[in-house]
């Protein structure tokens, strides 16, 4: 955990915490470079503003250093750009020794904060372009919802160019120096941005490129996020056009596009696969692209994405003491029905007792918001009798692909 205040520039200081041990956040996402919770006190010549706080086990760390730079019953404003616990956990805390001050965020912000303390407090609401003086210096609020939730704000600071985004341009990666263009280890810190955006920004990246548009004409310095180091000049214009970039809108295949991912324990379910495959080209006449993915083999982050450039895709499992397998609930767990929602979808496989597994991946696919065909279950080793129907049913997918 680092200890030190740091001074971004004259009386902005960064006052985050590093937690160094966090190798999971938010049950599911990997941060194997650890995380920081930034949060910044920002003083004018009048008034003094706390731009959020952190996760509540680093209260008392966030509190020694933010004291050993003012009063924080001086303290005038809370403002927080994004009130997931993570940043909003020690806002309590903060109420418990300065009731008096006022806390600024958007309506799905201020909503939030009453149901994570549980009392009372002074507060505005952040409207587009709202301005609050400091005295030499302004903060202009902008709401830009689903970034990553509906709270999401952005604060700017004109005089000093710098842009509070909280998580947007964020990445979970700990280390001391703060600033951007300390980091030593450039390509592990571009590594966790761009985990970063695939895990908590991808989901909505309309959203992602209104907020890229609406601070296209802002003069920017610094971007002080709620995770990670503060974009400086070392990555602030490869920030915008990588996000610009995987913010893109899927682009239309050239020809239908089918992804089928299976768990095979005895090779019978890649049979079947095999066999969709076959029907699927059959029903485009060849003119189709069908990729096949062993499960156990092929790294889950490549399946996820060639299902999210597809049109449809079906899963294949086997069934094993009454389920389905682990490598086909990881992908399972990780498809977003915002992302990947609405495509044609189907389960398939082999069993030899019960053959549930189809029927649960089938059913796990319609919450996800799938347009579902029928599962497809042969029992053990398909006859080519069997082999038939299945070419068959993958002819069947492919004219449901194209409502026929």
């Amino acid at each position: 955990m680092q200890t030190n205040v740091f001074e971004i520039e004259k009386n902005v200081f960064w006052i985050g915490v590093n937690d160094y041990d966090l190798r999971v956040f938010d049950i599911v996402m990997e941060t194997k470079f650890g995380t920081t919770y930034n949060a910044y006190l920002v003083k004018g010549s009048e008034k003094t503003a706390l731009i959020d706080t952190t996760k509540i086990n680093f209260k008392d760390d966030y509190i020694t250093k933010l004291s050993s730079l003012v009063d924080i019953k001086k303290i005038d404003y809370l403002i927080m750009n994004h009130t997931e616990p993570d940043h909003a956990g020690s806002i309590a805390s903060i109420l418990d020794i300065n009731p008096d001050l006022t806390v600024i965020a958007t309506t799905p912000g201020i909503n939030n904060i009453k149901e994570i303390i549980n009392r009372p407090f002074k507060s505005i609401t952040a409207k587009e372009g709202l301005e609050i003086s400091l005295g030499n210096r302004t903060l202009t609020f902008y709401p830009l919802p689903f970034l990553h939730w509906p709270d999401t704000m952005f604060t700017y600071m004109k005089e000093e160019e710098m842009l509070f985004t909280c998580d947007f341009f964020g990445a979970h990666y700990a280390f001391e120096g703060v600033l951007a263009k300390n980091v030593k280890e450039i390509g592990d810190y571009r590594y966790s941005i761009k985990h970063y955006f695939d895990s908590i920004m991808s989901p909505f990246k309309k959203f992602v490129n209104k907020a890229l548009d609406r601070i296209e004409t802002l003069k920017i310095k610094y971007v002080l996020t709620g995770h990670g180091p503060v974009v400086d000049s070392m990555n602030l214009e490869e920030c915008k056009v990588v996000y610009r970039e995987w913010a893109k809108p899927r682009v239309a295949n050239d020809e239908p596009l089918v992804i089928i991912p299976y768990a095979s324990a005895y090779g019978y379910t890649e049979k079947m696969a095999h066999a969709i495959k076959e029907g699927i080209l059959n029903g485009f006449s060849q003119k189709a692209n069908v990729e096949l993915y062993d499960l156990v083999t092929t790294p889950l982050e490549l399946v996820i994405g060639r299902i999210e450039a597809s049109d449809a895709f079906l899963i294949g499992t086997t069934t094993i003491v009454g389920d389905t397998v682990k490598p086909v609930w990881d992908v399972l767990s990780t498809l977003n029905g915002t992302v990947h929602g609405g495509r044609p979808a189907a389960a398939f496989g082999s069993y030899g007792w019960s053959g549930e597994g189809p029927e649960f991946v089938q059913a796990r696919l319609a919450q996800l918001k799938m347009k579902m065909m029928e599962p497809l279950k042969i029992k053990f080793n398909p006859s080519a009798d069997q082999l038939k129907d299945i070419v068959a049913y993958g002819e069947r997918f492919a004219a449901f692909m194209q409502n026929k």
